[in-house]
C-alpha cells in the first residue's frame, strides 16, 4: 500500500534523530507525564486512567483509548502533588516508542517542511482525548464553527467543528465542555476541541477560532492541550465516582433481592408447619418471585416467561436507555414478541400470557390466565396477583404484547418439533389419553352385553333383564358421547396451541439463520419449506390421534378375543397382520410418490413466484408462452404423480372396504365346528367374539390408514430439513458489543464465496475511526460491496479478523452490531407499505422522527408534494416512484435511528448533485462513521480517507487530493469521469 509507506517514511525522516527507541511490553507500563512526548513506532498502547498517589499507582485501571503505530502520545503536566489521576501506557509485545521532547515537537511545528506532519499528529491526539471526553459517541446536535471566525455565541446553544480540530479563544464570556458543569472554559486562552465534542455557553459569548497550524506562539498550543489533560482528568474521576456509586447501588439491591428471597423461603417454610396467613381472596401473593429491586418491565416479562416457559435475560446495560425497552429484552432473551389488541371480555377466554401496562400510570403489569376462562393481573413490584374483572380490565391499556418462545438452538428433528410443541399442552395430552383408555375400556361393554343377550336373556325370555341391558348400553353411549366430547376439546386446544408455538418459532428460526443459507433458495421454494412444517403438524395431530386411539381400543377388543376362544383369536390376529402388511406395503409406495410431489412443489412456488415478482419484464420480453410452458411443463408432471398417489390411496380405500367381509367369511368356516363341540362355545359367545372382532378389525384399519397419512409427513419433513438444521446466525455463546462509538477495523481478511473459487478478498486491511468518512473505490469486482457484507456479517472471512470498538466481529451478536448500523445495500427494496412505514422500519420510530429523516434525505419536499404526504403508499419495490427518490427513501430508512456507523453502498448514484451535497451535509451533521462504496468523483471527493481496491486488496489509500497527486489508480479511474 503506497500511502502507509510514504506516510512512514515522512514520519521517520522528521523525528529521525529525536531520541533513541525504548521497547515496551505488558511489563512495563509507564505514566504519560511530564514534558515530554512519545511516537509509537511499532505495536500499540493501551492507555488506562489510573490513581496515582506520588510515583506509586495506587488503584485499579480504567481503559479509556488504544494508541496504534504512527500515534503521538503528549504527557500530562508533571507539577501534580497528592493523590491524583494519571495516564497508564501499556504496550503489547514487541511495541517500541520513541520519546520526544516538548523542545524538539517545538522546533518541529515551526519548521515549514515538517510542521504538517506535526500538527496532523498533534490533531490526532486532541481527537482522541476528544473522543475519551464524550465517551465516543458523537451527537449530531450543534453549529459548526470553523478556523479563521469570530463567533458570537449566545446562552445554551452548542458549538462544534464538523471535520478536523479547531482551537476556541472566548474573549468574553465562558462556555462548558460538552454541557458539563465541571468542564468550564473561560478567556484563559486557546482551547482545542474535536468534532467528537461541543462547547456549549453559558451566557452571551464571543469566540475565536483557530486552527493547529494558525495558533498564536507563546506556548498557546501547549497551554491549550494542558488545559484539556486537566479537563479529562477531572472528568475521569467524575465517571469513577459515578460508575462506584452506580456498583455501590446494585450491590445493595442485590444483598436486598437475597434478602427477600432468603425471608420468602423462610416465611414459606413456616406455613407448612402451621396455618399460613389468610390473605384477601381478591389481593394474594403469585407465588412468582417478582425479584425486587429490578426493573418492573423485566419483572413482567420474568413473570409472563414463567407462564410461556421462556427464559429471560436482562438486556446489557448502555449508555442511552433503550428506545423501545421491551424489543431490548426480546433481543436479548432471543425471543420474538408481538402487539396484540386486547378485546372486550378477553379475560374471560384462554389467550395466554401477555405483557401489558395500566393506563393511569403506564405501569408493567403480567396478565397471567389461571384457567380457561379467567385471568390475573400480577404485580411485578409488590408481588400481588388480582383477578381480572371487568373493573381491572377497564384499566389496563388494550394493546399488550405476546412473548414467542423459539426453538431450542440445535438442529432439530420431528420428536424434538413434536416435544415442542406439546411442551404447552401437557395437561390436555393427558386427558386425550385419559379419555382413549376410558372409552376403549366402555367399548367392551358391548360385546359382552351381546354375548350376555343371545345367551341367557333371550333363551330365558327375560324381558326385564333385556330393557336393563339396553338401558345400560344407552348409559354407556351417552357416556362414551360425552368423554369422545371431552376427548375432543382437548385436542382442539392442543392443535390450537401446538401451531402457534411451531409455526412461530419455524419463522423465527427461518429468521434467525445466517445470510449464507439463503443463497441455496428462492423466496417461494423456502415459503414452501417453511409452511410444510405446519403441514407436518396438522398430519400428525390428526392422523396421530386417530392412529393412537384406535390402537388402543382395538388393543382392549383383541385382548377380548383371547377370552372367548384362543384358536379364533390367533386367526383374527393372522387376518389383522395381513391387513397391516398390506397397508404399509401400499404406504411406502405413496411417500415415493409424495417424495416427488413435494420436490416439484417448492421449486414451482419458487418459479412462479419469480414469474410474478417479473410480470413487466416477461411482457416487454414477449416471453409469457415461454413462461406458461415451464409452469405447465413442472405443474404436469405434479398432476401425473399426484394421480398416482390418489390411484394407490384409492386401491387402500377398496381393499379396507372389502377386506372385513372376506375375514367375516374365514371366521365364519373356523367357528362352525366349535359351535358344536361342548367346550361351551355358544352361539352367544361367537356373536360377542365378532361384535369384539369387528370392532378390533376396524379400529386397526383406522390405525392403519392413519398410520398411512403419517407417512406423507416424512416427505414434507425432509423438505423442511435444511430449516430444522441450521442453527441460528446469534447463538447464547456470542457477547453483546454493547454501544458502539463507530471504530472499524479490517484486519488482512482473505475472503471467497467458495472453497475452491479465486480469492474474493485477499489480505485486506482497513481501519476507519470513530466519525470518520471512508470510501472504499475501485473497477467493478474488486471486492468492494463484499467488503461490506462481511462488515455487516453476511459472510464470515476465512482468514483474518473484523473488529468493533476493538471487538472481534465473529464472537459478537451480529444482529445487535447491525441493529447500531444504518445501511443500504446495492440491491436494496421497498416494502409495500406508506412512505412512513418504509421510513421507521422496526425502529419504533415516530412520524416526527421519520419526517426528519426524510428532511436529512433530502425527500422531505418531494412527500409533501404527495397527496396522502407520509401516509402515500408505495409499491412493492417502490415501482411508483423514480429512481432518485427510492434511493432517498432507502437512506431515510438507514438513517432515521440515529446510528453510529452509516454503510452506503452506491446508494447516491441517482442523485443529482445538489441533493448528493444534501444528504452529504446531513450525515456530517449526524456524526456517524461512514463507509461508502460509490465510483461518482462527488461522492467521494469529501471523504476522509480513500480506499483503492483491486483484486480484492487495497492498493492505494489518502485522500481525494493526495489520490490525484499520486497518479495511481485512483487518478486513471477519476480521469476517466472527468474526460
Amino acid at each position: 500500500m503506497n500511502a502507509p509507506t510514504e506516510v512512514a517514511v515522512a514520519r521517520e525522516a522528521t523525528f529521525a534523530h529525536t531520541g533513541s527507541l525504548i521497547h515496551v511490553g505488558n511489563d512495563s507500563p509507564f505514566l504519560l507525564r511530564g514534558d515530554q512526548a512519545w511516537l509509537v513506532e511499532t505495536g500499540r498502547l493501551d492507555v488506562f486512567a489510573v490513581p496515582v498517589d506520588g510515583q506509586r499507582i495506587v488503584g485499579g485501571r480504567q481503559h479509556l483509548f488504544r494508541a496504534e503505530a504512527g500515534r503521538l502520545l503528549v504527557g500530562l503536566p508533571g507539577n501534580q502533588t497528592g493523590r491524583h489521576v494519571g495516564l497508564l501506557a501499556v504496550g503489547a509485545p514487541g511495541t517500541q516508542v520513541r520519546p520526544v521532547s516538548r523542545e524538539r515537537l517545538d522546533e518541529l511545528v515551526r519548521d515549514p517542511d515538517r510542521g504538517q506532519l506535526v500538527h496532523a499528529l498533534l490533531d490526532d491526539w486532541i481527537d482522541i482525548l476528544c473522543m475519551s471526553l464524550s465517551g465516543g459517541v458523537p451527537t449530531e446536535e450543534g453549529q459548526e464553527i470553523r478556523a479563521g471566525e469570530t463567533v458570537d455565541a449566545p446562552p445554551g446553544a452548542r458549538f462544534r467543528p464538523r471535520r478536523g480540530v479547531v482551537w476556541v479563544k472566548h474573549d468574553s464570556g465562558e462556555s462548558l465542555l460538552l454541557g458539563e458543569s465541571e468542564l468550564e472554559i473561560n478567556g484563559f486562552g486557546y482551547m482545542p476541541i474535536s468534532r467528537r465534542a461541543w462547547i456549549e455557553p453559558q451566557s452571551d459569548s464571543s469566540l475565536r477560532v483557530a486552527d493547529t497550524r494558525s495558533l498564536p506562539g507563546d506556548g498557546e498550543l501547549w497551554n491549550g492541550l494542558d488545559e484539556l489533560h486537566r479537563l479529562l482528568l477531572r472528568r475521569t474521576r467524575t465517571l469513577d465516582a459515578q460508575r462506584s456509586d452506580a456498583e455501590r447501588e446494585r450491590l445493595t439491591q442485590r444483598s436486598q433481592t437475597r434478602d427477600h428471597v432468603f425471608r420468602e423461603a423462610c416465611t414459606r417454610l413456616a406455613h407448612t408447619l402451621g396455618t399460613p396467613s389468610q390473605q384477601l381472596p381478591e389481593e394474594q401473593d403469585t407465588g412468582l418471585d417478582p425479584l425486587a429491586g429490578t426493573d418492573p418491565l423485566l419483572a413482567a416479562c420474568r413473570l409472563v416467561g414463567q407462564a410461556a416457559d421462556i427464559t429471560i435475560q436482562a438486556p446489557p446495560a448502555r449508555g442511552a436507555p433503550p428506545r423501545d425497552p421491551l424489543a431490548a429484552i426480546a433481543r436479548a432473551s432471543r425471543i420474538r414478541t408481538r402487539q396484540v389488541l386486547l378485546r372486550h371480555g378477553w379475560w374471560k377466554q384462554d389467550g395466554g400470557p401477555f405483557v401489558a401496562t395500566l393506563l393511569e400510570t403506564d405501569q408493567p403489569v403480567a396478565l397471567l390466565p389461571v384457567s380457561a376462562n379467567a385471568y390475573a393481573l400480577h404485580d411485578p413490584e409488590t408481588g400481588k396477583q388480582t383477578p381480572v374483572t371487568e373493573e381491572i380490565a377497564a384499566r389496563v391499556d388494550p394493546r399488550a404484547h405476546m412473548l414467542y418462545r423459539p426453538f431450542p438452538e440445535k438442529k432439530l428433528g420431528i420428536r424434538d418439533v413434536i416435544t415442542f410443541g406439546l411442551s404447552a399442552s401437557r395437561r390436555d395430552t393427558l386427558m386425550v389419553l385419559l379419555m382413549a383408555v376410558v372409552t376403549g375400556l366402555l367399548g367392551l361393554v358391548t360385546p359382552l352385553a351381546t354375548g350376555k343377550i343371545f345367551n341367557d336373556i333371550i333363551p330365558a325370555a327375560e324381558r326385564s333383564g333385556l330393557m336393563q341391558m339396553c338401558f345400560g348400553l344407552v348409559v354407556i353411549a351417552v357416556a362414551t358421547a360425552v368423554f369422545e366430547l371431552l376427548r375432543a376439546i382437548a385436542l382442539v386446544r392442543i392443535e390450537g396451541r401446538m401451531g402457534t408455538l411451531t409455526q412461530s418459532a419455524v419463522w423465527d428460526r427461518l429468521l434467525a439463520l445466517p445470510t449464507a443459507f439463503f443463497r441455496t433458495f428462492t423466496a417461494g421454494d423456502l415459503a414452501t419449506r417453511a409452511m410444510g412444517i405446519d403441514g407436518i403438524r396438522q398430519v400428525l395431530s390428526a392422523a396421530t390421534v386417530r392412529a393412537l386411539l384406535g390402537s388402543i381400543f382395538a388393543g382392549f377388543q383383541f385382548l377380548l378375543l383371547f377370552h372367548y376362544n384362543v384358536r379364533l383369536a390367533l386367526w383374527s390376529a393372522l387376518l389383522i397382520a395381513i391387513a397391516i402388511a398390506i397397508a404399509g406395503l401400499t404406504s411406502r409406495f405413496q411417500m415415493n410418490s409424495e417424495r416427488i410431489v413435494a420436490s416439484i412443489r417448492t421449486r414451482l412456488a419458487g418459479t412462479v413466484l419469480q414469474f410474478l415478482s417479473s410480470i413487466s419484464k416477461l411482457k416487454v420480453a414477449g416471453a409469457e408462452p415461454q413462461a406458461f410452458a415451464i409452469w405447465a411443463r413442472s405443474f404436469g408432471h405434479q398432476r401425473r404423480v399426484q394421480l398416482r398417489v390418489r390411484t394407490i390411496a384409492n386401491v387402500l380405500a377398496a381393499f379396507n372396504a372389502g377386506y372385513p367381509t372376506a375375514t367375516f367369511a374365514v371366521l365364519y368356516a373356523m367357528a362352525l365346528p366349535l359351535l358344536g363341540e361342548a367346550d361351551g362355545f355358544r352361539t352367544g359367545d361367537f356373536l360377542a367374539f365378532m361384535a369384539a372382532y369387528t370392532t378390533c378389525l376396524n379400529g386397526m384399519l383406522a390405525a392403519t390408514g392413519a398410520l398411512a397419512s403419517t407417512l406423507t409427513a416424512i416427505p414434507l419433513y425432509e423438505q423442511a430439513q435444511p430449516i430444522l438444521h441450521g442453527l441460528p446466525e446469534v447463538r447464547t455463546d456470542k457477547a453483546d458489543p454493547g454501544e458502539l462509538t463507530g471504530s472499524v477495523e479490517i484486519q488482512h481478511v482473505r475472503f471467497r464465496y467458495h472453497p475452491d473459487g479465486p480469492w474474493v478478498l485477499n489480505d485486506m486491511s482497513v481501519e476507519v475511526r470513530p466519525g470518520e468518512y471512508v470510501a472504499f473505490v475501485g473497477p467493478s469486482g474488486s471486492g468492494k460491496s463484499t467488503a461490506l457484507r462481511l462488515l455487516l456479517g453476511f459472510e464470515e472471512p476465512e482468514s483474518g479478523a473484523i473488529y468493533y470498538d476493538g471487538q472481534d466481529l465473529s464472537g459478537l451478536d451480529a444482529s445487535a452490531v447491525r441493529g447500531q448500523i444504518g445501511v443500504v445495500l446495492q440491491n436494496g427494496r421497498l416494502m409495500a407499505g406508506d412512505i412512513f412505514t418504509n421510513i421507521a422500519g422496526s425502529s419504533n420510530a415516530t412520524l416526527d422522527e421519520a419526517w426528519n429523516a426524510a428532511e436529512m434525505a433530502g425527500l422531505a419536499a418531494d412527500i409533501r408534494a404527495m397527496p396522502m404526504g407520509m401516509h402515500t403508499m408505495v409499491t412493492d419495490g417502490g415501482g411508483t416512484l423514480s429512481g432518485g427518490q427510492r434511493q432517498r427513501l432507502m437512506i431515510a430508512r438507514a438513517i432515521v435511528g440515529r446510528p453510529r456507523l452509516v454503510y452506503l453502498d452506491e446508494a447516491t448514484s441517482a442523485l443529482d448533485n445538489r441533493t448528493q451535497a444534501t444528504v452529504r451535509e446531513s450525515l456530517d451533521r449526524l456524526q456517524a462513521t461512514r463507509i461508502v462504496v460509490a465510483h461518482r468523483l462527488s461522492t467521494v471527493e469529501h471523504a476522509d480517507r480513500i480506499y483503492v481496491i483491486e483484486r480484492g486488496a487495497v492498493v492505494e489509500v489518502g485522500d481525494f487530493d493526495e489520490l490525484m497527486a499520486r497518479d495511481g489508480l485512483f487518478a486513471t479511474l477519476a480521469r476517466r469521469q472527468m474526460a
